[in-house]
């Protein structure tokens, strides 16, 4: 028993005394430290090349060159009507309206003939002039400028003054939301509005005497309008523009080839506009990193073609579109595309109305009405990779 204790209490002590060393082990083994997939959406990075899948690229051209609405087509330039009386009153109580008149105001719109507007900005000032020894009211009324179907209106109370130093009121407005109706008294006619000008006396005021030397006058500054309507005749103008747009995407294509098949280019003309358009596109070339130029050659440029008025109103407006499809089979489509131009210049006409005033005035823009040139293109690539070298811009 004694023996077995002693070897016990000396394997105890060979223990703790041994010296302990960091424990290492050596291998010789190699594992991947990344796993991915590279697909063919890892060579492009704009919209030019689309891919619906990865084992296929499309060109997509699809652009839209023009896109103008009510605003870039009618304008309404800032101006300002004028109201003036002057007569001679030899006795003028106290309460009594000396003064009730509507006169009517033109504005040149050169060939453009507005019939109704509808605001969606802007303002209106209106300044009033007292040249009399008692305090006046003066009631401004536009006739044909109403909201929710009342006539604009304002009233200001004026203090008495001189021939030399006239009174004054004056009062800044936003209408917005108001309608224009430019008819005129009769109804009948276009671009002109109406004023309405009340003056009465202070009813606690004395009796006055009015001479010929004593002037009432009002001013109404329009500024700053934009119209979310229009209707009447919007005029025969001609818009005639060269657009530049790029593709991003070529300009890193430095060398090498894209092989384009079935290549098509379609240029949609598309009307919004409740009257007719001629149009022409007249050229098309583009330009690629290397400085070569390649033009576009097709029996489709340089012919006039005709578009229908838009359709419905606002809440159901159909537009009316004409295309002009380039193939290989009337223009030089693919050599022209792969010539991988980075720049692009279109030359084109649009003419509106070019049959006149048809519809006696009763021509429609709405809020989401839109005149587009758009040019849509997706076409399957083969990647020409042999020299294909791309720049990192």
């Amino acid at each position: 028993m004694k023996r077995q204790f002693f070897i016990l209490l000396l394997l105890t002590i060979l223990i703790c005394s041994c010296k302990k060393k960091q424990t290492t082990w050596n291998s010789d083994w190699s594992a991947p430290l990344i796993s991915d997939t590279i697909s063919l959406s890892n060579l492009y990075n704009d919209s030019t090349l689309v891919s619906s899948n990865q084992t296929s690229i499309d060109l997509d051209l699809s652009r839209t060159i023009l896109n103008l609405c009510l605003s870039d087509l009618i304008g309404f330039p800032d101006t300002t009507i004028n109201q003036n009386l002057n007569f001679s009153l030899s006795n003028v109580p106290a309460g009594y309206t000396f003064a009730n008149t509507i006169e009517e105001h033109s504005f040149d719109l050169n060939d453009v003939q507005l019939k109704k507007v509808d605001v969606s900005s802007g303002t209106i000032k209106l300044r009033v002039f007292n040249s009399i020894a008692t305090k006046v009211y003066f009631k401004i009324i536009l006739p044909g400028i109403t909201k929710n179907g009342l006539p604009f209106e304002q009233i200001f109370f004026v203090d008495a003054g001189t021939n030399a130093e006239p009174s004054s009121a004056e009062e800044r407005l936003d209408i917005s939301g108001y309608s224009f109706d430019l008819r005129g008294v009769n109804g009948l006619s276009y671009n002109k509005l109406q004023s309405q000008l009340i003056i009465t006396s202070d009813p606690s005021g004395p009796s006055v005497a009015i001479s010929s030397n004593n002037d009432f006058s009002f001013s109404a500054e329009l500024s700053g309008l934009k119209f979310s309507y229009a209707k009447g005749y919007f005029g025969n103008t001609l818009i005639s523009e060269t657009a530049d747009f790029l593709v991003p995407y070529f300009n890193s294509i430095v060398a090498g080839n894209l092989d384009l098949q079935s290549a098509n280019l379609d240029f949609e003309i598309e009307n919004g506009m409740k009257f007719g358009i001629k149009g022409k596109i007249i050229s098309a070339e583009n330009t690629n990193s290397s400085g070569n130029t390649s033009q576009l050659v097709s029996s489709n440029l340089g012919n006039d073609f005709l578009i229908s008025p838009a359709t419905g109103y606002w809440n159901n407006l159909q537009t009316s579109s004409h295309h002009l499809i380039f193939s290989a089979a009337n223009s030089n489509i693919e050599n022209y595309l792969e010539n991988l131009g980075s720049s692009h210049q279109l030359a084109y006409q649009l003419q509106l109305n070019p049959w006149g005033n048809v519809s006696g005035g009763n021509d429609e823009i709405f809020a989401n009405s839109r005149l587009k040139i758009k040019i849509k293109s997706q076409i399957p690539l083969i990647l020409g990779a042999d020299g294909l070298t791309l720049r990192d811009l």
